[in-house]
This record gives structure tokens, sequence and C-alpha cells, in this order.
């Protein structure tokens, strides 16, 4: 997206910085994002301010959709923190390399830390992952898969 990751969303946390941290995506009239900034010593800290809940109060007043990218669920608190703070998350899973157990584990580390898993999303699928005709729409897109 051609933005500058400099300044962004940990300087406004810290209060390094008082203007707010979005920024326009260049060519889309509606998109907008907060680029990460520089890494920080204690990012849960700044995760947990004040200033972090005012910005997606603000945001959900502003935009019909607030997403935020997070680090994986394993092993890093940021992504559970930010968890509890949104109105739903989506679990990112790759395709033959998370285990059932590691998506099991996250599935419970997400409920555990108050967040509302809304559903699993499966990436790095290999466009011919299935030779059965059912699998595939005939425009060549995958077809949903429900979680039992």
């Amino acid at each position: 997206m051609e933005l500058d990751n400099t300044h962004g969303l940990t300087h406004y946390l810290t209060g390094a910085a008082h203007e707010s941290p979005l920024a326009r995506v260049k060519g889309a009239r509606l998109l907008f994002v907060v680029c990460a900034g520089p890494a920080v010593p204690d990012p849960v800290e700044a995760l947990s301010s004040h200033n972090m809940q005012t910005l997606l109060d603000k945001s959900r007043e502003i935009f019909d959709y607030v997403i935020i990218d997070a680090p994986p669920v394993l092993g890093m608190a940021d992504s559970l923190l930010l968890a509890n703070r949104a109105d739903g998350t989506l679990l990112i899973v790759a395709n033959n390399r998370s285990t059932k157990q590691d998506v099991r584990t996250g599935i419970d580390c997400i409920e555990k830390s108050h967040g509302k898993l809304l559903g699993l999303v499966q990436n790095m699928v290999p466009s011919k992952a299935s030779s059965s005709p059912s699998s595939y729409y005939s425009d060549g897109r995958g077809m949903i898969v429900h979680a039992a």
C-alpha cells in the first residue's frame, strides 16, 4: 500500500503523537489504515492503554468495519488482548502447517481471553488442493467448508 511505517499506532498509544494515526490508502476513496509504527518495549501495555480503547471506540463510530490485523495467537499476548476488545475474531489457519492441536489451543486461548470467535479461515491452500469435482465451483472458487 506504499505507506510509511515510521510513525503509526505505537506513537499514538505511547503518547509520542497526539494526532490520529489514521491514513487514507492512495487510490482508495474509502479505505483507511493505521500503520503499526516502530516496535515498543511493552506492546501489551500499549495495547491495553486508554488511547487504544479511545481509538477503537472512535473508529467504531466512524467506520462500518474495523479490521485489526494481529500477530499469531499462540505465544503472543497482543492478539488475545485485541480479541478481547474486538467485536469478533477470525482465526487464520495455515494449510498443512497448523496442527489440529495448534488450532484447538488457539480457539481455547481466544475463548479464555473472552474473545468472540467468528470462525476460521484457511490460507495457503494450493489452487488444486483436491481432484474431487465437488470441491470447486465451475469458475474455480473453492467451496466454503463449515467447521463441525
